[in-house]
């Protein structure tokens, strides 16, 4: 408004100020498309708002992955302990075998024996 009151006095005065005229419309016109100090402030507000949700929402999926993570080394952790569970077991059990077949040749043995041996017949009676 100042300049518009100072365009019209120096006009009024007899000074040629069109150009100056012209200068100042395009001056109003383009403080009309630029945005206010107040908008911009909103603008970086909304954005860093929208930001910050964003931001937030990653922090909860990185946390629901992370659970994930644990239960899943968990459940690997369990396994593996079932698997040495399960080697020890099968280790007694080889031995266990290796035990019962050695018990079975000397049981072979023995029958062998008995068999190569002629019976007199003071053994019968």
């Amino acid at each position: 408004m100042e300049a518009d009151n100072a365009l019209t006095y120096l006009k009024n005065s007899g000074f040629k100020v069109d150009w100056l005229g012209k200068k100042l419309e395009e001056v109003k016109e383009k403080k009309k498309e630029e945005p206010t100090g107040e908008t911009c402030m909103q603008e970086l507000e909304e954005e860093l708002k929208d930001f910050n949700t964003k931001c937030s929402d990653k922090k909860t999926l990185v946390e629901k992955e992370r659970v994930e993570l644990e239960v899943l080394k968990q459940k690997c952790s369990d396994r593996e302990a079932l698997v040495e569970k399960e080697k020890v077991e099968l280790k007694d059990m080889k031995q266990k075998c290796s035990d019962i077949e050695a018990l079975l040749e000397k049981e072979k043995a023995k029958v062998l024996a008995a068999i190569a041996t002629p019976l007199a017949l003071d053994d019968v009676v």
